[in-house]
């Protein structure tokens, strides 16, 4: 915990020049620490039966692209904490000391915003912003241990610097910055149940894409966002 602590203090410090490192070790940490969906295999995609609205979501991308498989593995449920597992059990204080220390209130997400806003301002003007994976990773990897609490502590200030009033005002930086947090919400909630799902889509991801596209939908920012969303 001592460790993760560090990792954050130091992405929150803007003086620290290992700000970016740090984001990766975190990234890393919440990959490990993450629920995971069930799967199971299938002799053909009409044998999938979902329930509770699941999709069948293809565990590896590639299968199929070049020849009829002789199964598929598909998702079965939303993500979950298998109390057997020796990740869970392994990481269950970082993961608490993540959910109910931290990750717990809306400054810490605003603040991280904004940090993630100023590192892009260091980027060269002649090759111009770009998405920062590692960015979208955190995003991403907080939203899936959070579920809906997620979208809890971020919708107010997100919906804020959306508005109509004052999306005119956003920088450049702030404007990858935010999209790369509601890209990586928006990933997080594959593996929700349905209702999770749709408090996100209701109360976050409609009013924010629909701002996003209809002022700023020329913008390469945007249009990143929506190629990974």
């Amino acid at each position: 915990v001592s460790i993760i602590r560090f990792l954050i203090d130091t992405m929150r410090d803007p003086s620290s020049a290992y700000s970016p490192a740090a984001t990766i070790c975190l990234c890393n940490v919440l990959y490990k620490i993450k629920p995971i969906a069930p799967r199971k295999k299938f002799n053909s995609i009409k044998e999938f039966k979902g329930e509770d609205g699941v999709l069948p979501y293809i565990d590896k991308l590639a299968t199929g692209c070049y020849c009829k498989p002789h199964s598929y593995t598909f998702y079965t449920g939303p993500s979950v904490y298998d109390p057997e597992d020796e990740n869970v059990k392994k990481y269950s204080e970082i993961r608490n000391f993540l959910i109910n220390e931290v990750f717990n209130n809306e400054e810490i997400f605003s603040e991280l915003y904004e940090r993630f806003a100023i590192l892009h301002t260091t980027e060269s003007e002649e090759e111009g912003l770009s998405f920062t994976l590692n960015m979208f990773y955190i995003w991403k990897g907080i939203g899936q241990i959070l579920r809906t609490d997620v979208v809890k502590y971020t919708k107010s200030f997100i919906l804020d610097i959306l508005s109509d009033s004052k999306i005119s005002e956003i920088t450049q930086p702030q404007l990858m910055s935010v999209c790369e947090l509601v890209a990586g919400i928006s990933r997080a909630t594959k593996h929700w149940t349905s209702a999770e799902k749709q408090i996100a889509i209701d109360e976050l991801l409609i009013p924010s894409c629909t701002s996003l596209i209809l002022h700023k939908g020329n913008d390469s920012s945007v249009q990143e966002m929506v190629s990974i969303i």
